[in-house]
Parts: structure tokens; sequence; C-alpha cells
């Protein structure tokens, strides 16, 4: 069977070599490692010169130990870790969105330059969601990642969540808040392929926590997503609708929610999950 030609002949001899497969991750690994040194090196360059002003010269003339120094070399040290989540979160929003170029939605077989480069970012966004973003939710440091990786936020938006997949493919308007825990996430795999869709929510929206909001799924100004909610791929939340986790609904509200139309086609949500605002 003949490969697509949107495929790629390299791409696809690599993922049957587990041979090229292993120094391919170990050079991927080896780049998040240095971006990782890179965004900590101001930290380091602060945590050394607080050393040598307050511990090291304390040393070098014999005064001992004394208390305020290692109170004054313990604040720099605290600062020290938080200039590195402000320059890590720095390089990899950047790096994120210099890879997302070679990104488009669609559907992308998986040996093709789209899917390396949407593997590739999300190994630097991986690390960003996995080792600072939970450290700062809801902060500066937070919305900053998230533009700088490509996310349009609106104003006076409220990330409480780091898992935010896609960056790139996402839309927020003002005044929305987004719930610890929940996944809005514009990708997914389907029959041996990858999926992208861009996500868009609206104004004055609010997302439970550990929420799902899956790829294409379209969000109308003052929607309510419940806590533990499920929206599918494609679906189309109308303007101020309430929508309950599908576990607190009837069984018939529940099928009627799951069989609503998508994105394409007007919805049909039941009344017992709407709710203006």
């Amino acid at each position: 069977m003949k490969a697509p030609r949107s495929e790629s002949r390299f791409l696809r001899f690599v993922s049957r070599s587990r041979a090229l497969q292993i120094p391919l991750t170990t050079i991927m690994y080896c780049l998040c490692a240095a971006i990782l040194g890179v965004g900590m090196s101001p930290g380091v360059f602060l945590a050394l010169w607080a050393f040598r002003r307050f511990l090291h010269v304390a040393f070098r003339e014999g005064f001992g130990l004394p208390v305020g120094s290692v109170l004054l070399f313990s604040l720099f040290l605290g600062g020290a870790v938080f200039v590195f989540y402000f320059f890590s979160l720095l390089i990899m929003g950047l790096v994120v969105r210099l890879l997302a170029l070679g990104v488009r939605p669609g559907r992308h077989t998986l040996a093709t330059w789209p899917v390396a480069f949407w593997t590739a970012l999300n190994t630097v966004h991986a690390m960003a969601v996995r080792i600072v973003l939970p450290v700062v939710p809801a902060s500066y440091f937070t919305t900053m990642y998230f533009r700088l990786a490509g996310c349009k936020l609106g104003r006076n938006v409220w990330l409480l969540a780091s898992t935010i997949l896609d960056p790139y493919l996402i839309s927020i308007g003002d005044d929305t808040v987004v719930g610890g825990d929940a996944i809005i996430s514009a990708h997914m795999f389907r029959h041996g392929a990858l999926y992208l869709a861009p996500i868009t929510i609206g104004r004055g929206c609010q997302i439970g926590a550990h929420a799902l909001i899956n790829a294409g799924a379209i969000l109308g100004d003052g929607a309510v997503i419940g806590i533990r909610a499920y929206i599918r791929r494609g679906r189309r939340v109308p303007a101020g609708a309430n929508i309950a986790a599908v576990g607190g609904l009837s069984l018939r509200a529940a099928l009627d929610l799951e069989q609503s139309a998508p994105v394409e086609r007007s919805p049909r949500i039941p009344k017992r999950t709407q709710k203006r605002t």
C-alpha cells in the first residue's frame, strides 16, 4: 500500500526504525534540557551573586555565619526561583510559538511534518505544564506564557488550569474563568491521524474544574460549563447556556445533549441545561 502523498518518506522511515527513534528522542530531550538551562541561568546568576555578597564574604572575614546574612541569602534564593519561572516560561512560550508555525488545523496523517512539529512543540509545552505553570496559577506568569505561545486571550481572563493544550489554536474572550484542572484540547487522534481544530470561547464564560473542552468546540458568550462536563468535538454551545455534567442530568437530557448537532448545524441543548445569564 502506497503512503499518501502528504506523508514524508523520511518520517515514515523514522517511524518504523527503532534505531533512529532513540537518538532522535535523545536529541529532543537534550534541546529541552538546553531550554531549561537557559531559563535557569538568570536565577543562578542571582543566587551566586547573593552567595558571594552575604555568605562568602562573611566566611572570608571570619564573622562566622550571621543570621542576617542567612536570611538575606534565603530571600534572594527565593527570588531566584521566581526569576527562573519567568525566564523559563518566556523562552518556552517563544519556542512553542515558533514551532507552531509548522502546524495547521485539519487532519494530518502521522508521518507528516505538521505532526513532527506538533510533537516537538508539545514536548516543550509539557515542560511548562508540568514543571512551572502548576506553581503559578491565575497569575501574570500564566497569561504571559499562553499569550507568547499563541493563545488569544481577552482582558481579565483567569486561568486556574494549566492544561490548555495547543494554545495557538485557542481563543478565549474577556472576563472568562477557566477552573482548576480543566482541559482545553484542540487536538485528538482519530483513525490513525491527528485532528486539529480551533476552539473559540466567548466572553464572560465560566468553565468548571475538571471540565473537558474538545477540538473544534465553540462556546457562546456567557456560557457556563459545569464541573466535569464534557463538550464533544465540534459542538457549539449557545450564548448563556448552562451545561451540567452528564452525571447530573436525567437520562433523556443526557441523551439529547450527547446527540446535539455539531458546529455546522443549529444545536439542540435541552431546556433543563439552559440558563440565561
